[in-house]
């Protein structure tokens, strides 16, 4: 089973020049190219439409909203290694925060002092 922590390890294998500037635009770009995929969806491009599952995603959409998560994931991973963060620190850190959220009944809302 790969951990988040593993998956860390080996995509920093594969970084070049990783500097947080370039991980957090990175991460910009990656969600921007998730939300196109989205927008796309929207406006009823056939190729990103498909009934045959229930979210109604073509598979030529769900393969491009995996590689793009995919990619996401890699900047987050990058990004946190560089600030010396592990991913599952990272996400157990978000775990625990929403867990405190929810047990105020304050998941829903904006800002982060809820």
């Amino acid at each position: 089973m790969l951990t988040l922590n593993d998956y860390q390890t080996d995509a920093r294998k594969t970084a070049v020049g990783i500097n947080p500037e370039h991980m957090a635009f990175g991460l910009l770009e990656e969600a921007g190219e998730i939300a196109g995929i989205f927008k796309r969806i929207y406006r009823g491009d056939q190729e990103y439409l498909h009934l045959d599952n229930e979210l109604g995603f073509s598979p030529f959409t769900y393969d491009r909203l995996k590689g793009e998560l995919g990619d996401l994931l890699w900047y987050a991973a990058m990004l946190a290694d560089v600030l010396g963060l592990s991913l599952d620190e990272v996400a157990r850190y978000n775990l625990a925060k929403l867990q405190r959220r929810k047990a105020k009944d304050m998941i829903h809302g904006s800002g982060d002092d809820r």
